[in-house]
């Protein structure tokens, strides 16, 4: 019966739900890796395309309401994305709400402390246009394996961030 309603949901609005789920074991501390996490400007080491990322000025600091803006390259145009921290649990889990990015897309993280390091689950859940579905979970699962990785490899460097702004 579920299957049909998201079936019938999909037909009615244009849109179907996606989700993944992907994690990894990082070697370093739960608290090295949430620091490293909420901090805006790790994107730039993790994402090749972003130019710029920072905390929205005038946005609560540290606490639901955050803003972060990040600016990609994409080609020869730049692109600001939007994120607004929705769910916080530090130094458990955090959650942000794509501002900027169509289909009300949420991503969380969950850090939990395991012999050797830290255990970090991220989840993307969100809406994309009927009939694609399955491509667009297969690109999400395969962007966050990809992302995963990236982090652990610089947290697990020892790379260090400034301040936030």
């Amino acid at each position: 019966m579920a299957r049909l309603e998201k079936r019938w949901d999909a037909r009615r609005t244009g849109l179907e739900p996606i989700s993944c789920e992907v994690s990894t074991t990082v070697a370093a501390s739960r608290e090295r890796v949430w620091t490293f996490l909420v901090h805006p400007r790790s994107a730039q080491l993790l994402d090749p395309t972003v130019v710029k990322a920072f905390r929205v000025p005038g946005t609560p600091m540290a606490g639901v309401g955050e803003q972060h803006c990040t600016v990609l390259r994409q080609g020869d145009i730049l692109a600001a994305h939007l994120t607004e921290l929705v769910a916080i649990d530090a130094p458990r889990s955090i959650a942000f709400r794509s501002l900027t990015v169509p289909g009300g897309f949420l991503s969380s993280y969950g850090l939990e402390e395991v012999h050797g390091g830290c255990l970090l689950t991220y989840r993307v859940e969100g809406q994309v246009a009927a009939g694609s579905g399955a491509a667009a979970e297969r690109a999400a699962r395969s962007n966050a394996t990809e992302a995963l990785t990236m982090l652990r490899a610089v947290v697990e460097s020892g790379a260090i961030l400034p301040p936030p702004d």
